[in-house]
């Protein structure tokens, strides 16, 4: 297998816990470390978020997007890893989630996932 180096995310999946009822005013869900800014430092598993999988594949690294910081998935051997968090205590409604991912060519997957309960949605790297 090449070597390939993903920028980004292979899978970068975020669960919303969805509640029913009535919405209720409420601010709007923080992620923890969104930016993968919090540790200050390039780490192998940054605050905030859960890693599976490969996660000797899973850092961070400077070069973000619009902060100092990304996160990296990349392994000289061949591998797979998914780093998610979860928010939880959700009203119902409505919620933009927005986010990027940059690969390499070559054979890999790159996507983001949102999960909503027992129902997800993947936005597959159109490169």
């Amino acid at each position: 297998m090449s070597k390939t180096k993903l920028v980004g995310s292979s899978v970068v999946s975020l669960i919303l816990l969805c509640v029913t009822g009535h919405a209720r005013a409420q601010a709007a869900p923080v992620l923890a470390n969104a930016g993968f800014e919090q540790d200050g430092t390039g780490v192998a598993s940054p605050a905030g978020w859960t890693s599976f999988g490969t996660v000797g594949a899973d850092f961070t690294e400077f070069g973000g997007n619009t902060g100092s910081w990304r996160l990296t998935h990349w392994n000289a051997d061949a591998y797979s890893v998914m780093t998610q968090q979860t928010v939880r205590g959700l009203s119902s409604g409505w919620y933009t989630l927005r986010g990027g991912v940059k690969r390499s060519p070559g054979q890999n997957e790159s996507y983001l996932e949102l999960r909503c309960d027992r129902q997800s949605v993947r936005v597959h790297h159109a490169g």
